[in-house]
């Protein structure tokens, strides 16, 4: 079943889901699974398995740095955790340290991901990476929430072997929001039965990672 609003904390800078789907316009329901879900399951779980994580980190690497490809695994890797966000540095294949931030959303005991959420900073401009399955309808975009405000529409960019990317340069409104917020809600609409999904990325620790990043990032 593919996961909503409901979330238990998995290992840092992961987070595991559970399911509170409901169909789009007839209320809650908990048969999300049926039809499209079934469909977008398997079809996801097949091709992020094939492409693996090096092809992840390739893939964030050309949409955060504007084509620099970061090694996964350079000497002077970084890896520090602020509770539920953990900060990352690589060096490019021209010796070159990019650092960004990540939370991944898993189902249930699995490592199969949902989503992943990354963000990097340059100078004075903060870029963020939403990485989404396949099976999504692009039309209405993706809806993001931080608490209870009101949510922003943002438009789908791309897509890779691993997945969807929706991409967006905060403002400092928005990252102020995150800052102090609780929760961020990535609203989805499900192609094939136009089922409604809610994602819940925790916003705990993030804003001392996005305080780390920008020392990181500014060195």
């Amino acid at each position: 079943m593919i996961p909503c609003l409901g979330r238990t904390t998995g290992r840092a800078g992961r987070q595991t889901v559970r399911p509170e789907c409901g169909r789009s316009g007839r209320g809650a329901s908990n048969n999300g699974e049926r039809g499209g879900m079934g469909t977008l399951t398997r079809n996801w779980t097949t091709a992020w398995r094939r492409a693996g994580r090096a092809l992840v980190v390739t893939m964030v690497s050309l949409t955060l740095f504007g084509g620099v490809t970061a090694r996964a695994q350079s000497p002077d890797a970084l890896t520090e955790t602020y509770r539920d966000w953990t900060v990352r540095c690589s060096t490019t294949d021209g010796d070159e340290r990019r650092c960004w931030m990540v939370q991944r959303l898993n189902r249930t005991g699995t490592e199969e991901r949902i989503l992943q959420v990354e963000l990097a900073v340059s100078g004075d401009t903060s870029t963020m990476v939403f990485l989404l399955p396949f099976g999504i309808l692009f039309s209405p975009g993706v809806k993001v929430a931080i608490d209870e405000e009101a949510a922003r529409t943002l438009a789908f960019r791309t897509c890779y072997p691993s997945g969807c990317i929706v991409q967006e340069s905060p403002t400092d409104a928005v990252l102020s929001a995150m800052r102090r917020g609780q929760a961020m809600t990535v609203g989805l609409v499900v192609a094939q039965n136009e089922a409604a999904l809610n994602l819940s990325v925790s916003l705990a620790g993030f804003s001392a990672a996005y305080n780390r990043l920008s020392e990181l990032s500014a060195g």
